[in-house]
């Protein structure tokens, strides 16, 4: 079975997907972590409000 997408580009959509919150809300990504094969943890915050999104992959992307 072959994987759908590779890790460089399922990283670069899901910061694509949450642009949003910079243009938007002016929050800025203060960090971006693989964990292993399965986790991708991404942070964005700003002055008052921090947002964490956790990804877990049954697919090895990373």
């Amino acid at each position: 079975m072959s994987k759908l997408i590779d890790g460089d580009q399922y990283v670069k959509l899901v910061r694509s997907y949450y642009a949003y919150l910079e243009n938007e809300f002016n929050m800025t990504q203060a960090e971006s972590t693989i964990n292993g094969s399965y986790y991708y943890i991404v942070h964005y915050k700003d002055n008052q409000k921090v947002i964490f999104i956790y990804y877990e992959n049954i697919e090895r992307y990373f």
